[in-house]
């Protein structure tokens, strides 16, 4: 009898737009080793979960293993999860992703039988053959368990994957279609594609590095163009989105990618992500010719200090003239910022302002939010977990992101006695058995389409005022060249993109209003604005191209459950 996998993603307010690439790699290994494979992604957009149906779908499927996905934003609620599953003595419980890999005997202490640390490809086939008999637990490298006198024990770590075309592609066809797709724009989130591990940034915010390491490791061209293939077939797709963190960091994959994608699919469209110092002007103007629609940029600061604390390698002036040879080569740009670095002034936040404003007329958009957030593992998290008191902050309502939403949601339905249409998440706070978009726990309008300002709540580093009001003073710039981002998909005439964006900005300030007087109020008032902006939003950014064969039975069966 085949071996029986169950793979979950938790349950969060931060709902997975897309398909998560780490757990479909890890289903198709098991898949393709013999095994019966279930996933259960309780975050994804239409996904209608409470706790106790996890707990039934786990009971009536009997798996030999469960394998939970464990990320900082997800890990309370997938620590209860893991409390409740541990209680069953009758499948190997198991817990990998970045935060279980970063913090292994924390997801212990919550009930983990094993903890699957960095790349779980490998790790997860020994495990495998673990549960057959034939190795033992001490010689599976990378991974992290308990013994029998409860010591943690830390197997040495695994070495990188360097072949990655011996990976299958990701099954992305285990995941629930009618979680993901209620409308053809909806395809959009199966697009997700890797194309290497790696980046050769050492940036202190960033934890990646930890996982992934900081030599680049790269699929060849054929393989890459192989799983596009597969997702032209299976979901019609238009429009490809490369998510590796430095796209560019392999010029020769990125010159095979460019030679021979487009001789394979003429009229395919991709994004990217990349640093500005790993591209130069021929080099976009290759991407462009081979299908590259945009790339976005992380510029983090327009302070030189700021950039050299940071470890970010790069200066703004460099920056500046990158975006503009991406503009000529017509591409368009995107850029993020960070803000609130724990020892910036209110000059060197004016500096970033000012860098903003030099550079909004050659971007189409500016990432609206930022504010930095201390992530476990990072050198920033170590440095000052101490002194502003953080430590754990994933733990504690306050700080976390997900409850904190959700405490607020929970305490502004019960002044206005609000009634969901579906079940109640006990745990996420999510009213399921509805579109997302009309969710009382969704983001207000105002930091859909202006500003993500939740993140200052947490207050991480103790801002003073005048920290708090430079940050607000660039928030607002950046949302106003967003908004007119968004008026200039109305209308194609300029003169009116300008005339559109004050009736929405005006409606941004309405929702900061509503929502500092009653959250809830701000939800039922903006929902049909937010249920408007976020459908013109995805048909924007999906491209379902007619050109391309599209799935019809697909189409047909999921449009069908809107």
């Amino acid at each position: 009898m085949k071996p029986k996998v169950l793979l979950l993603q938790p349950m969060s307010e931060i709902q997975d737009n897309f398909v998560p690439l780490g757990l479909a790699y890890i289903a198709a290994v098991f898949r393709e080793n013999n095994c019966q494979v279930k996933i259960i992604d309780a975050s994804a957009p239409y996904a209608n979960y409470s706790m106790e149906d996890i707990e039934k779908e786990v009971k009536e499927y009997k798996p030999d293993i469960v394998g939970i996905t464990l990320t900082v934003i997800y890990a309370k609620y997938a620590y209860e999860i893991l409390k409740r599953l541990s209680k069953n003595p009758d499948f190997l419980l198991m817990a990998g992703g970045p935060h279980a890999s970063i913090l292994p005997h924390e997801a212990l202490e919550y009930g983990a039988n094993i903890v699957v640390r960095g790349e779980g490809e490998e790790t997860c086939l020994d495990i495998l053959n673990y549960l057959r008999g034939k190795i033992k637990l001490e010689d599976i490298l990378g991974i992290s368990y308990r013994n029998e006198g409860g010591e943690f024990i830390d197997n040495p770590p695994r070495p990188l994957i360097f072949n990655l075309d011996s990976l299958p592609f990701p099954a992305k066809d285990l995941f629930k279609k009618e979680d993901f797709i209620r409308s053809p724009a909806d395809f959009i989130r199966f697009s997700y594609v890797i194309t290497g591990r790696g980046c050769p940034g050492n940036c202190a915010y960033c934890s990646n590095k930890l996982i992934w390491g900081r030599q680049v490791r790269s699929r060849s061209a054929k393989n890459i163009i192989s799983e596009i293939e597969l997702l032209i077939k299976n979901y019609g797709l238009g429009k490809i989105q490369f998510i590796d963190d430095s796209f560019t960091a392999d010029r020769k994959k990125v010159d095979d990618i460019c030679e021979k994608l487009p001789k394979k699919f003429p009229d395919l469209e991709w994004n990217c992500i990349t640093r500005t110092d790993l591209v130069d002007f021929d080099l976009l103007l290759k991407m462009k010719k081979a299908g590259c629609s945009h790339i976005n940029f992380g510029i983090e600061s327009g302070d030189i200090e700021t950039l050299k604390k940071i470890n970010k390698g790069i200066t703004p002036e460099y920056s500046e003239k990158v975006i503009k040879w991406t503009k000529e080569s017509g591409i368009t740009v995107g850029v993020n910022f960070m803000h609130g670095f724990p020892w910036e002034t209110p000059a060197q936040l004016k500096k970033t302002r000012i860098f903003i404003k030099r550079i909004k007329g050659l971007v189409r958009d500016i990432m609206p939010g930022g504010i930095i957030v201390p992530y476990p593992g990072t050198a920033f998290y170590e440095e000052y977990k101490d002194k502003y008191g953080f430590e754990k902050w994933w733990l504690h309502p306050h700080t976390n992101p997900c409850t904190r939403r959700e405490n607020e949601s929970l305490r502004a339905d019960r002044r206005l006695r609000l009634k969901g249409p579906g079940r109640r998440n006990p745990i996420a706070g999510i009213g399921v058995g509805v579109n997302p978009k009309k969710l009382k726990t969704a983001p207000p309008l105002f930091e859909k389409i202006f500003f993500y300002y939740d993140t200052l709540k947490y207050d991480y580093f103790n801002y003073p005022k005048e920290i708090v009001k430079e940050i607000k003073k660039t928030a607002f710039i950046i949302g106003r060249h967003n908004l007119l981002w968004y008026s200039k998909q109305v209308s194609s005439f300029p003169p009116l993109y300008y005339l559109i964006r004050e009736p929405l900005f005006i409606l941004v300030l309405i929702s900061q209003i509503l929502y500092k007087f009653s959250p809830a109020l701000e939800r039922i008032i903006m929902r049909p604005f937010l249920i408007m902006v976020t459908k013109r939003e995805a048909a924007i950014r999906s491209k379902i191209d007619t050109n391309i064969q599209m799935n019809t039975n697909y189409t047909n069966k999921f449009v069908s459950l809107v």
